[in-house]
């Protein structure tokens, strides 16, 4: 793991109350934080039209890069927060630390909202390790990732350790061996 001294900055997950997000980005914005809020456009019908709406991708969730001796005053200063994510694999028994993603791991994430052609999902279950991959054609192409199998179709995964797992739908022919 990299270096958690308090000066460090890392990814952390931060619980938000209930439809407060894009207003703790503001917040974490104004402080002039670096944060991760992800968001796509996705089409909604509605009774007469089609309409393109910005979607949370994780609600309840936002990514904050902040120093670990940060963290409380975050927690006091941006009101909608009240959390921030443990990973009971890493404390000892009976604890938990807090859990952090690794930057490769973050950016890689981002990455793939940023530039997926369809909607990316978000699983929190434990997938095993599967083929390691690259993406070969459209605008993910260049992103190593892992592949599962997902209702008989082949799945692109990006690692997000304690969070989980962000899946996009790939052809078979844009994805090959690493």
């Amino acid at each position: 793991m990299a270096d958690s001294g308090p000066d460090t900055l890392h990814w952390y997950v931060a619980y938000v109350k209930s439809c407060q997000e894009k207003k703790t980005a503001e917040a974490l914005g104004r402080l002039g934080l670096e944060y991760f809020l992800p968001i796509q456009k996705v089409r909604r019908k509605w009774s007469d039209r089609f309409k393109d709406v910005d979607q949370i991708l994780i609600r309840g969730m936002i990514f904050i890069h902040c120093k670990n001796a940060d963290r409380h005053r975050i927690l006091e200063q941006v009101l909608p927060l009240y959390a921030f994510m443990t990973d009971r694999a890493t404390g000892k028994t009976g604890s938990a630390s807090v859990a952090i993603i690794p930057d490769a791991e973050m950016n890689r994430f981002m990455f793939m909202v940023g530039h997926a052609g369809g909607s990316v999902r978000i699983s929190t279950e434990r997938f095993s390790p599967g083929d390691k991959v690259r993406i070969t054609e459209g605008p993910l192409s260049g992103l190593d990732c892992e592949v599962i199998k997902v209702d008989g179709q082949k799945t692109a995964i990006v690692r997000l350790g304690a969070l989980g797992s962000a899946l996009v739908n790939l052809s078979l022919d844009t994805i090959h061996k690493v």
